[in-house]
C-alpha cells in the first residue's frame, strides 16, 4: 500500500519578543519556514496552486508583523511552539481546505535553520 501526501513550504518574515518573568525581551526578526503536509481525502487530483494560494493568503496576516501585535499573541507568547500550534489548529479547520477534502497531516514551523517545532494529526 502506498500512502501519498503533498508538501508545501512557505516563508514569512516576522518579528517577535518573548515575555519572561515580567519582562519583555528584545524584538527580533525571523524568517519563519512553515512546511505543511496534506493528504487528499478523495481520489481526485489536488490542484497544488489552489492550496498554495489559500495557505499563502492565510499566512500573509503574519508576514512583516510583530507577532506580539497579532491576536492571540497579544495575550500569549509567540514562541515557535505557540506559533506552530496556532497555525496548525487554524489550518486544520480552514473551511476552504476542508471543503476541498484536504487534511493537514503534519506541520513543521522553524524560526531558524536549527530550531523547529513539529505537530502531527493523529486522528
Amino acid at each position: 500500500m502506498i500512502e501519498a501526501r503533498y508538501r508545501l513550504k512557505f516563508y514569512i518574515n516576522a518579528y517577535h519578543f518573548i515575555r519572561w518573568q515580567g519582562h519583555d525581551g528584545a524584538v527580533h526578526p525571523h524568517t519563519w519556514e512553515i512546511v505543511s503536509d496534506f493528504s487528499c481525502l478523495t481520489d481526485e487530483e489536488v490542484p497544488f496552486t489552489d492550496y498554495e494560494k489559500k495557505i499563502g493568503t492565510f499566512l500573509a496576516q503574519y508576514d512583516g508583523q510583530v507577532l506580539n501585535d497579532v491576536p492571540p499573541f497579544d495575550q500569549i507568547n509567540p514562541t515557535v511552539e505557540n506559533f506552530a500550534t496556532e497555525i496548525f489548529q487554524r489550518l486544520r479547520v480552514h473551511p476552504e481546505l476542508i471543503g476541498a477534502h484536504v487534511m493537514l497531516e503534519k506541520l513543521e514551523v522553524s524560526e531558524g535553520p536549527t530550531r523547529s517545532y513539529i505537530l502531527m494529526n493523529i486522528d
